[in-house]
Protein backbone atom coordinates (compact mmCIF):
# COMPACT_ATOMS: atom_id res chain seq x y z
CA UNK A 1 0.00 0.00 0.00
CA UNK A 2 1.62 3.41 -1.36
CA UNK A 3 0.09 6.47 1.26
CA UNK A 4 1.27 9.16 -0.97
CA UNK A 5 3.24 10.04 -3.74
CA UNK A 6 5.18 13.53 -3.93
CA UNK A 7 7.20 14.42 -7.01
CA UNK A 8 9.98 16.66 -5.37
CA UNK A 9 11.21 20.17 -7.73
CA UNK A 10 12.32 23.81 -7.15
CA UNK A 11 11.71 26.25 -6.84
CA UNK A 12 8.14 28.01 -7.72
CA UNK A 13 6.75 26.88 -3.71
CA UNK A 14 3.64 25.56 -5.35
CA UNK A 15 1.68 22.54 -5.07
CA UNK A 16 0.44 20.67 -8.04
CA UNK A 17 -2.33 18.07 -8.01
CA UNK A 18 -1.99 15.64 -10.68
CA UNK A 19 -3.83 15.92 -14.31
CA UNK A 20 -1.25 19.10 -15.06
CA UNK A 21 -2.51 18.70 -19.13
CA UNK A 22 -5.82 20.37 -17.33
CA UNK A 23 -7.00 23.24 -15.36
CA UNK A 24 -9.58 21.03 -13.43
CA UNK A 25 -8.71 19.13 -10.28
CA UNK A 26 -9.86 15.65 -10.39
CA UNK A 27 -13.56 14.77 -10.22
CA UNK A 28 -15.89 13.03 -7.49
CA UNK A 29 -14.76 12.50 -4.17
CA UNK A 30 -11.19 12.99 -5.16
CA UNK A 31 -11.69 16.72 -6.03
CA UNK A 32 -12.28 17.20 -2.07
CA UNK A 33 -9.46 14.99 -1.18
CA UNK A 34 -6.89 16.97 -3.32
CA UNK A 35 -8.51 20.08 -2.31
CA UNK A 36 -8.47 19.62 1.12
CA UNK A 37 -4.72 18.26 1.15
CA UNK A 38 -3.25 20.97 -0.61
CA UNK A 39 -4.92 23.25 2.15
CA UNK A 40 -3.47 21.27 5.16
CA UNK A 41 -0.50 21.85 3.22
CA UNK A 42 -0.42 25.33 2.06
CA UNK A 43 -1.05 26.03 5.68
CA UNK A 44 1.91 23.84 7.49
CA UNK A 45 4.25 25.29 4.90
CA UNK A 46 3.39 28.81 6.20
CA UNK A 47 3.58 27.46 9.99
CA UNK A 48 6.62 25.83 9.76
CA UNK A 49 8.53 28.46 7.58
CA UNK A 50 6.21 31.28 7.27
CA UNK A 51 6.24 30.88 3.09
CA UNK A 52 3.24 31.24 1.15
CA UNK A 53 3.07 28.55 -1.19
CA UNK A 54 0.45 28.23 -4.13
CA UNK A 55 -1.73 25.15 -4.37
CA UNK A 56 -3.90 24.54 -7.50
CA UNK A 57 -3.45 22.38 -10.55
CA UNK A 58 -3.46 25.22 -13.32
CA UNK A 59 -0.67 27.35 -11.79
CA UNK A 60 1.98 26.16 -14.98
CA UNK A 61 1.49 26.00 -17.92
CA UNK A 62 -0.46 22.39 -19.31
CA UNK A 63 2.07 19.77 -18.19
CA UNK A 64 0.46 16.24 -19.38
CA UNK A 65 2.25 13.17 -18.41
CA UNK A 66 3.89 14.15 -14.94
CA UNK A 67 4.97 11.58 -12.66
CA UNK A 68 1.72 12.19 -10.07
CA UNK A 69 -0.27 11.78 -13.12
CA UNK A 70 1.06 8.14 -13.30
CA UNK A 71 0.94 7.84 -9.57
CA UNK A 72 -2.92 8.98 -9.46
CA UNK A 73 -4.34 7.46 -12.83
CA UNK A 74 -2.08 4.42 -12.50
CA UNK A 75 -1.84 3.30 -8.98
CA UNK A 76 -4.70 4.88 -7.74
CA UNK A 77 -2.50 7.01 -5.28
CA UNK A 78 -5.07 9.73 -4.37
CA UNK A 79 -2.11 11.73 -2.19
CA UNK A 80 -0.19 12.23 -5.45
CA UNK A 81 1.29 15.91 -6.57
CA UNK A 82 4.38 17.66 -7.75
CA UNK A 83 5.92 20.24 -4.54
CA UNK A 84 7.77 22.61 -5.92
CA UNK A 85 10.02 23.56 -2.90
CA UNK A 86 10.76 27.30 -2.44
CA UNK A 87 13.57 29.39 -3.67
CA UNK A 88 16.02 30.68 -1.02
Amino acid sequence: YIAAFFDIHSYAQMLLPPWGYTPDMPVDADYGYQTNLTTALVGAYRAASGRDFQAGPNLLGADPGTAPDWAYGKLGIRASLTVELEGD
